[in-house]
């Protein structure tokens, strides 16, 4: 499956084009970098995981404040997560997003995947 990952925070924008495999609630895919990534889709939340360059793990839930960890050269950072929106069906993933670190708000951010199947020639 094709799948166009986006996205756009405070201060950037990253988008490519990746080849994703996706089942009953996974969607894994490389990243720009060669980094893998895991989102693994529950009927209440939904989780993200990194491992490469930078290892990331962040929990996604619209009813309660969540907590994420981003790891990049053994320094790790710890977020709470809060989950302004989460949609997601078989075209897409679409999630927005704040971190915070001790009650500081230190990013807004919307993630977008859309999937597409395209036959191969």
């Amino acid at each position: 499956m094709f799948a166009t990952f986006q996205i756009t925070s405070l201060d950037s924008t990253l988008a490519f084009n990746t080849l994703a495999t996706i089942t009953e609630n996974e969607v894994t895919f490389l990243d720009q970098e060669g980094d893998m990534n895991v989102i693994i889709l529950n009927q209440d939340h939904i989780q993200y995981f990194k491992n490469g360059s930078v290892d990331m793990f962040y929990h996604f839930d619209l009813d309660q404040m969540t907590e994420g960890t981003y790891t990049i050269s053994n320094n790790t950072f710890e977020f709470q997560i809060v989950t302004n929106e989460m949609y997601y069906d078989e075209t897409m993933i679409s999630i927005s997003y704040d971190l915070y670190q001790e009650n500081d708000l230190v990013n807004q951010t919307t993630l977008l995947i859309t999937f597409e199947a395209k036959e191969e020639i």
